[in-house]
Parts: structure tokens; sequence; C-alpha cells
């Protein structure tokens, strides 16, 4: 029945009666288009005097108060009023009925008591970090762990503690800004006495003062001589201009004085920062109905200039409306994540499968050999046989992945943050990153969705020209005066000694309809848009005085020629993004009154009394593909009944005055675009991305400013869903798609459709709501199957397609912070996104993908060891390694060089990257991690394993050490050969799988190295060192045997590594100069001409017209190029297939 009510496009009454535990109901319901509700009242029980009682109610008409819920049903026997919690009630705070929560902020993840829990439960919900747990819980069972009870425990918790350190200091700096706000003070008005904020309760007086902040969401009761006051709402919504705000048109409170009664009921506590509607009642009779403009909201700040103001709390802390929009953005995950989760699931699986064969070969060697006395071949004894195997080989699982893959991703965020290049020093806005978790998926982006206005354009805005229907006022619809000029200088000349009625009216209206406020000198507006219109009007000689509010009224002041116009205002329709339009009732000074109406001609035609003439639609067409936003602006002359019947509701009054409409003219708007937006896009474009622009302005407009950024070419044809050539599939690459909103719905719900307009030159959508924003941008995702989408955008009406994308990018702008707050990434300007994605996307993806091969790699080098040295010891489950050298393998002796790896590599330098879009593709397919690539590691750390075991047997044979024996330089001597071997051979591989070598990677590797020299002497003497607490027995003595042994050194450190690692650089030497990729041909440019010199010629990679690397091959001789036409072969063959240059 709501459903119904809201669908409805007029003003309907709905009532149903029924039964509900024996209770009888009737519903009485008021709707328009918007809010409505239903109100249910209770029948008390049908004896007489109740029956007559409920007659009489039904034969009543009801006035449903539709923004508060409130229906009231008032005669002698009492008032019936619905469920109080469809609204609130605020009293004084001494005569508070309900208890409201505290103003106390804490943005927190934790506390001091559920730290401990809170931080586990997090951890724990992470399948590595459960299977871990697992491992640690099945070391303790006696007899069963062949690694000892600790040595998964042990990494397990170091991992967990450097984890839990960082969310502290995360959460203590949360703290910090929380005690900060939460100990401000403010005035209260009872006592003159400061308060701080966390003791300010629901219900209380505040004095705020000029420069203040508001401590809570608070109806304004009082300003100073009654003027309006104006609070700046950076804080909230990111919006430097002030915003005025006044209190109720009322005379009901001395300020001087707390009146002894004040109920207040208002809306529940909600996240709409522009909507707020309610009825104050003061000392039980006078009343008046509450605003959104009669509201200052927690964050804001009393403007210096403004007037003191008492203000009245009615929501706090945690229910404030800024507390209540910092909402958590959706859990959003890369497709690197979601495929590296996929290959952990099959690893786990080599593992049981590696655990059955040891199983199996257990059992087939007791057969063949007979079972030891003390061992029994009970399922329970099987069952725990296949449990040690488990164990021992638990870490083909990599346990440092997580932790390192999180520090290597907060580095790349800190990175973004401190980027140079994408910081604007304009407004002193840095990028930032506002999720790390995302790092990766920069690199894999496919189709961005780009809004406009503030986003490829300035959004800020400058009057070029008026059209002006001269005679519409007396019924003459076809004389369109067009005044345009390279500058509103030039249009005042064409004004000059030009008057006529609706020119007078139309420059009134640009000066005075609107809600710009004049504060020292300056004119401060809550939109670009009305900022230019008075600024034009000022240079146009229609300057703008300001406003001013008398005892009965609000007046606006104008001058022209030097006369001074003084209009009341006698009611105001603010604009907004559904109505698009905004309404004025004004009364001139020889007491006519008249309504102004400003707003998209789409939604002012259906309200004219005339249609359209084609004399001014062609003109507005006209600015449109000139990429200028056009207003209508219309007029009419209201009667004073029709003004006192206005109903209260801005919706209902709307419906009476805006109709019947006279069109008198037109503005254009210049909203000129952003730097480098041009640029941006062909570098996007190049790169594989596909650009959409969203928007929900006119498609003229949108077509024109497409063209003007290189979304579209000059001389494309941009077709619509419904031409022939598109249904046909017979459009070409280089044409343009037109989507407007009611064809959305269309194209989505057609996946041949959506796959097509992918491929497309360039799609505009335009007069698209942020709901149909958002379901195109899903309709992408769906079609392309899972291809990285990114949406960009600077306002609220953004903020669904940002939260839909795979990535969402906000744009600090001039339409606040909505955007940014809902976003994963903030940047200052569209034209950083290009670096963003094709520089720091590429290197992240590049950077984890490696980190992520090589912790598999790593792991499966050392652990497969074990499962080799089941064939030698009988599948017994005893490990050939120390247990606690093996346990340093993760924390100590490998840890920190693929940490850096992730901090420092990069395959191509950046200017490479923004020069040559090819680079990305590597990045956007996900060639560097895929299953191919996954096995192939994990088949070459097979390999190197299998080498590492073959060789070090072979030479401790040969070099009389019984690696069976159980002396000291027997199975563990034999174990500590392996173990150096596999350290160096991992640290050495590290440096072959990067691109780019430097001294932290080089030194860190050399130093794990080092470490465990260390460990080896220590844990050799560990019973003379009072800081080991742990026993390492197996190893006493061990260093002092092997250090002796020449087969140590010479197999440990030379033949082991060359053997296992001789292949690799082959390949590698085979891959650089034989079957060299495009990244590999740039990076060969990068470092041959490290000057950017070629043959005395200069390459010049930020220049737009450089020349591809083709001609560049062709055009230059190289004094020692031992290998040129081999690479001009290879490079041509790379880019036979692809276009790298617009």
């Amino acid at each position: 029945l709501d459903a119904i009510a809201k669908s409805s496009h007029h003003h309907i009454n709905i009532r149903i009666c029924f039964k509900r535990r024996n209770k009888r109901y009737e519903s009485l319901g008021s709707s328009d288009s918007e809010d409505s509700f239903l109100c249910y009242a209770e029948v008390p029980k049908m004896n007489s005097a109740r029956h007559r009682y409920w007659n009489t109610i039904k034969s009543q008409s009801f006035r449903v108060q539709r923004k508060l819920g409130l229906l009231n049903i008032s005669d002698d026997f009492g008032e019936y009023a619905p469920d109080p919690k469809s609204h609130r009630i605020v009293n004084l705070q001494s005569s508070q009925s309900k208890k409201f929560c505290s103003n106390h902020i804490s943005t927190t993840k934790y506390s001091w008591w559920n730290f401990l829990f809170k931080f586990l439960w997090e951890q724990f919900r992470r399948a590595a970090n459960l299977f871990f747990l697992l491992i640690s819980l099945l070391q303790q069972i006696p007899n069963v762990s062949p690694t000892g009870q600790f040595t998964t425990l042990g990494p397990l918790v170091v991992i967990l503690t450097i984890t839990a350190v960082k969310e502290i200091l995360e959460d203590v700096a949360r703290w910090r800004a929380d005690k900060s706000l939460n100990e401000a003070s403010a005035v209260l008005l009872k006592n003159s006495q400061r308060i701080q904020w966390r003791k300010i309760r629901v219900g209380d007086f505040l004095r705020i003062y000029p420069g203040d902040f508001i401590p809570a969401d608070c109806v304004i009761l009082w300003t100073e001589d009654g003027s309006p006051c104006h609070i700046v709402t950076a804080n909230l919504d990111g919006e430097t201009n002030v915003k005025e705000r006044r209190s109720p048109a009322t005379s009901i409170v001395n300020i001087k004085a707390i009146p002894k009664s004040l109920d207040i009921r208002c809306d529940l506590p909600n996240k709409s920062i522009y909507k707020f509607s309610g009825m104050m009642k003061v000392n039980g009779s006078e009343e008046a109905v509450l605003a959104n403009d009669n509201v200052v909201l927690r964050g804001c700040q009393l403007a210096k200039s403004s007037v003191p103001i008492v203000a009245f709390v009615v929501y706090n802390g945690p229910e404030t409306k800024v507390a209540l929009n910092t909402g958590v953005t959706p859990l959003k995950r890369s497709q690197l994540d979601k495929a590296t989760n996929k290959q952990i699931l099959a690893m786990f699986f080599v593992l049981l499968v590696l655990a059955f064969i040891s199983l199996v070969g257990s059992n087939v060697h007791d057969a063949f050999n007979g079972k030891p006395w003390y061992m029994s071949s009970t399922s329970i004894n099987q069952f725990l046989s296949f449990i040690t195997f488990f164990i021992l080989y638990n870490n083909l699982v990599p346990i440092s992945l997580l932790v390192t893959v999180e520090l290597v991703k907060a580095q790349q965020a800190s990175f973004i943050n401190n980027d140079l290049k994408l910081y604007y020093a304009k407004t002193d806005t840095p990028a930032v990153a506002r999720t790390s978790n995302l790092n990766e998926q920069l690199g894999q982006i496919n189709t961005v969705f780009s809004d406009k206005t503030g986003t490829l354009t300035c959004n800020m805005m400058v009057l070029t020209g008026i059209t002006v229907l001269r005679g519409s006022l007396e019924g003459n619809d076809d004389n369109a005066c067009v005044f345009r000029g390279e500058t509103l200088s030039d249009v005042k000349d064409q004004l000059e000694n030009v008057q006529f009625n609706e020119l007078h009216q139309l420059l009134s209206m640009l000066s005075a309809c609107n809600t710009v406020s004049t504060i020292g000198g300056s004119y401060q507006a809550e939109s670009p848009d009305e900022l230019a219109f008075a600024e034009g009007a000022c240079v146009l000689d229609y300057k703008l005085l300001g406003r001013r509010t008398d005892a009965d009224a609000e007046y606006i002041e104008y001058v022209h020629n030097g006369k001074t116009y003084k209009v009341a205002v006698l009611r105001t329709i603010p604009f907004d993004s559904d109505r698009k339009r905004m309404s004025m009732v004004v009364q001139y000074e020889d007491k006519s009154t008249h309504v102004w109406c400003k707003g998209a001609d789409e939604v002012l035609r259906p309200l004219l009394k005339r249609p359209l003439s084609s004399a001014i639609y062609n003109e507005m067409v006209a600015y449109s593909r000139e990429g200028l936003r056009t207003l209508l602006f219309t007029q009419r002359e209201i009667s004073l009944d029709e003004i006192k019947s206005l109903d209260e509701n801005d919706a209902k009054a709307a419906a009476v005055i805006e109709r019947d409409l006279i069109a008198i003219g037109a503005s254009a708007v210049e909203d000129a675009l952003q730097d480098g937006v041009k640029d941006t896009i062909i570098q996007l474009r190049n790169a594989g991305i596909s650009v959409w622009m969203l928007t929900g302005d006119k498609a003229e407009t949108a077509e024109q400013i497409a063209r003007s950024v290189g979304l579209i070419k000059r001389t494309a044809p941009v077709y619509t869903i419904h031409d022939s050539q598109w249904v046909s599939g017979t459009i070409g690459d280089d044409a343009g798609l037109l989507i407007k909103g009611d064809d959305a719905l269309e194209l989505i719900n057609n996946p041949e459709w959506v796959r097509r307009a992918q491929y497309v030159g360039g799609v505009i959508a335009c007069r698209l709501s942020p709901n149909q924003k958002a379901d195109i941008v899903r309709a992408i995702q769906v079609a392309s199957c899972g291809k990285g989408t990114l949406a960009i955008g600077d306002g609220a009406n953004d903020v669904a397609m940002i939260q839909a994308a795979d990535i969402g990018v906000g744009i600090r702008g001039l339409e606040g912070l909505q955007a940014t707050l809902a976003s994963d990434y903030a940047l200052p300007q569209f034209k950083g996104l290009a670096r963003l994605l094709l520089v720091h996307g590429a290197w992240n993806y590049s950077r984890i993908c490696k980190v992520i091969h090589y912790c598999f790699y790593k792991n499966l080098l050392l652990y497969f060891i074990n499962f080799l040295f089941q064939f030698s010891n009988g599948f017994s489950g005893q490990p050939c390694f120390e247990r606690w050298t093996l346990a340093g393998y993760n924390i100590a002796f490998t840890f920190f060089p693929p940490i850096l790896l992730g901090f420092f590599e990069r395959s191509c330098e950046d200017k490479s990257h923004l020069q040559y879009g090819d680079l990305y593709r590597t990045s956007q397919e996900g060639l560097l991690f895929d299953t191919r690539t996954f096995w192939l590691n994990i088949l070459n750390a097979i390999f190197h394993s299998a080498v590492i075991y073959c060789v070090a047997g072979l030479v401790c044979e040969a070099g009389g050490i019984n690696f069976l024996s159980i002396h000291v330089d027997g199975l563990f001597g034999y174990g500590t050969i392996i173990y150096l071997a596999v350290v160096i051979v991992a640290n050495i591989k590290l440096l072959l799988i990067m691109d780019t070598w430097n001294m932290p990677v080089i030194s860190f590797s050399l130093l794990s190295i080092f470490i465990y020299f260390v460990w080896l002497i220590m844990s050799s003497y560990w019973m003379l060192l009072p800081f080991m607490t742990f026993s390492v027995a197996d190893a006493t003595g061990l260093f002092t045997n092997m250090i002796s042994s020449l087969v140590f050194w010479f197999s440990a450190i030379i033949l082991i590594p060359v053997c296992c690692l001789s292949l690799d650089v082959f390949f590698k030497m085979i891959e650089q100069n034989f079957i060299m990729t495009f990244t590999q041909i740039v990076r060969t440019f990068e470092t041959e001409f490290e000057n950017e010199y070629i043959g005395g010629a200069v390459l010049d990679l930020a220049a737009e017209d450089t020349p591809s690397l083709c001609k560049l091959f062709n055009c230059f001789q190289y004094e020692k190029p031992p290998s040129t036409q081999r690479l001009q072969s290879q490079f041509s063959q790379s880019t036979q297939h692809t276009t790298i240059f617009p």
C-alpha cells in the first residue's frame, strides 16, 4: 500500500479496516509522489460511547502532516497518534521524558576491553590464519608433530603481533583525534559557562558565537537582530561557500530566559544533510514549522562575519547527520586477491595429496620392511600418521604471505599519498589512498565511468550570454533577442540603450532569484551556477545588494541604473536534483505579486502556459552544442488569495504556483574544462581503457563536451540505440553512442547491446539519475565478465556509481566531499587519473604479483624437501632440519627481501608508462598472475627443491657425511647444508625475478644470509646465551663441526646454487635477447639510453607528438647496437596487432 501511494502522482487518501489479535484497526493515509506513509489507529472496544466516537472520527476530515509522519485525531474524547517510533519528541533537558545518547563520538575500531577478542575474531576470519591456527593446535598432540609444538605457533604469534601493533597504532591515532573533538568546549545558555562537547545533552540550549564550530545538530531559536546567520559547511560537504540559516518565522522565544516549556517533534535521526522537518511548540501554545534552513549541523562553523545565535540540541553524538554519514565503504576485493585465494585453496589440496602419498608410502615401506615393534597398525595410528605428514608439509601454504602483502600494500598507499605529481598546489590538495586493499586493482581497469560537471570541467561557471523573448509577456513568443560576446563587457555594450520589460525581468531574476548572500562586499553562493548569475548580473548593471529581514517579511535589494529595487520574498521553493528547478513568490514595490521560476527546459516545458517557442528553443540548442549549460527563466502573476492558500509543504505549494508559466528568456553559462583532461583521456584510451561519460546534463551539452575532451572525435558520427546502424551492429569503431536517461534501462536489459557498447569510440549517457549511473556500471561489470571498472566523480550524485564500481575515485571539487568520502581513492584533478592507473596501478600490480609468486616459491623450495626426504627415511615423518631453524625461515631469513621487492620493483620508468599505453596491457589482462604462471612457478620451485636435495645428497655421500646418522654431523649436518643452500638460492632467485635492482633489496638479501649464519652460531652455543630461553639441543655444536667441512662451504655456497639457478639465468638471457616483450623493449631504451638520447636526438617521453618506437628504430643509427635488427623485428612482432599511439 505504501508502494501504491508512492507511485501515485496525485494526492490520494487510503483507508483500510482490518483486525489483528482481536483488535480492530483503521488506517488513514495521505500522500503525493513523495514521502508517503500510512498511519494506523487502534479502535477502542465498541461500547456505545466508543461507537459514537469512532463514527465521529470517520466523518472528520483529517490533515496528515506528511514529513513528520504525524496523524492527530482529536475531539472531546482525546487524541490518537501513530507509533512514536516514526518521529522524535524533544523537550527541555530538565523535563526530558526519554534518555537520548550522549554527545561523545568514537571512531575507534577497538576499545581497551574488547581489543583482544575483536582483533582475534577479525584475524581468524581469514582462511590462512585459521589454517595455521589448526596446525598449531594439531602440533600440541603428543608425539604427533615432527617439527615440535611451537614451530608454527611461534611464527603465527609473531605475525599476529605485528598486525596487532599496526592496528593499535592506527586506533590510537583515531582515539587522539576523537579526544580532541570530545574535549572541545561550547557555551550553555543557562549559566553562560563553557562545557565540553561530550557533556552536551539533547534538550540543551547553546549560545554559539561567530567562528565557533557547531557541537551537535541544533535548531536555531534566535539570531541577533532577527537577521539570518551564515555557516560554513566545509567540514561536512567540502563546500567553502557560506550558507544562510535563519530562526523559525515566529517571535515565540525570548532569549534572555529559557522558556517554561518547549516541545519539538521532528524526524528520526537520518543521513540526509539536506532535509529536516519538524514542528515546534513553545509554552504550550504558539507553533512554528521547522525546515532545513532552521537547522545547523555538527561539524559546521558559524561564519566569522555572522551574527551570534542560540540553538536547541535535537540530535547528539552518533545520531548527528555527520556521524550517520560516516559510513563504511562497501567491501571490495581485487581480482588478484580472489585469484590468490583460489590458489591457496589449490595448495591446500596439494598438501592433502602429499600427506596421503606419504601415508601410503609409509604403509608400503612397512609392508616390505616390517613395521617397528613399537608401532601398531590401528586406524587411530593411521590417522595420527596422516596428521604428522599434514603438519610436516603445512608451510606449503606460506604463513608470511598475508602480512607481507599487507605491509607492501600499506607502503604502496603511502607512495600514492606522497606523489608530488598527483599534488595540486593551487588548492593544496594531495592524492589520498583511502584504502590499500585495491592497489593492484588499479592496474586492471578496462572501463572508466566519469561524471562531467566538476570532474571533466572545473565547475567554475561564467555567464556568457542571454536570450530574451521580447514581447512574451504580451503573448508574442517569436522575437528572440540574443546578447552574446567574448566577455560580459561585450554583452553589456550590446545592452546599452536597450530596454524592454522582458529584459528587465530576466536580469532581475538573474540578480535576485537565488540564495546568494553578500558578506564583506563579496558574493557567497551555495552553487557555482548561482554565483555566476549574481556576478554576471552585477556586470550587466543589476547589482545584488543583499538580503534583509524585517518583522514581517524578507527583502532582496538590487541596484540598476542607480535606482534601488526592493523585492519582498513571500515564499521560496529551493532547487534540488529531483525537481531541477527553483521558484520564488515575490512582491514588487507596486504590490503586484509574481512567481519567478528557473530550471531545466525539459522540466519547465510541461509547466508552461504556451508551448515553448522554437525561437528560444533553437538558441538553447545552439548554446548546448557549444558545451554551455542552459537554464530557462519563466514567470507569471499570482493573486494574494492563491498565496494565502499555499500549503506549508513545498511539494504541494509547488503544484499550485508552478503552472501556467510564461517563458521570458534563457541563460548560457560556460564551465571550462580542467587542465589536461584531453591528454588524460587520450592516454587512457591508448592503454586500452574505454571511457564513458555519465551525466545528468542535456544531450547536446554532453556531446559537445565529449568532443572537446577527445572522448569522441570531432568528425565521428554519434548514434542512439534506436538508430538502424546501432541495431544492426554496423557502426564503426570511431563512432560514438548516445544514451539518454529513458534509454538506459533498455540498454541495460540487452546484454548484446551492453557488450557492443564497450567497443565503440566513446559512450555518452545523459539525463541520468544517480541510480541509473550505478545500474549502468553494474551492467558493464556483468557483461565484461569481471573486468575492472572505475567510476570517478565529484558530487553527491556520483556516490552510487562510485560505490558500485570495482574502484571508486572521488575528486575533491566544488560540489563537496560526499564523493571523496565514499571513494576508495581521492584525487584533486581528473588529470591525475592517468598517473594513478598507468603508473601506480601497473607498478602495484607487478609488485604484488611478484611478491605472491615469490612467497609460494620460497616456501615450496624448502618444505618440499621434507617430502623428498621421506623417500630416504622410510616415510617416518622425520624432517631433515632442526625445528627452530625451520620456524625461522619465514620470519627471519626470507622475510625482508620480498617486502622490499614490493616497495621498489618497477618494470619501466613512470614517463614510459604514461607515454606507451601498451605497457598497461600486461597488468590489464592479468598476464603476470594466472593459473599458468602460478603453476609454472610451483613447478620451478619443485625442480629447484629436487636439485638441492639430490646434489646435497650426492655431495654428502662423496664427502663421507652420513645424512641418516643421528650424530650432529649426520642428519642435521646434511640439513644445514641444504638449509643454507635454500636461503642462498631463495635470495638470489628474488634478484632474478626483479626488473630493477636497487641497493635496499640487494643489501637485505645479503643481510638475510648473514642472519642465518648468526643464527647458526647462536643455536650451536645456545646454552651459553642467557637470552636463549628455549632449547635448540639438536643444533648443539653444529656450527663448529660444519665450519671445518669443505663439503659444507663448497656445496652450500657454490655448487648447489649454481646447479639450481643456471637454467634460470640461461632462460633469463634467452628472454632478454630473443623473446623480448614490449615491456622489455621499452626497458632496453631506458637502460641503454639513460640520458634519453638516441644517436644525438632527444627522446622526449613527455611530448604529445613523440614518434613511435618503430619510427625511432628506423630513423636512428646506433653506435654500439649488437642486436639492432633483432630488436626491430621483435618490436614489430610485439606491436603488429596493437595501436600504441593516437
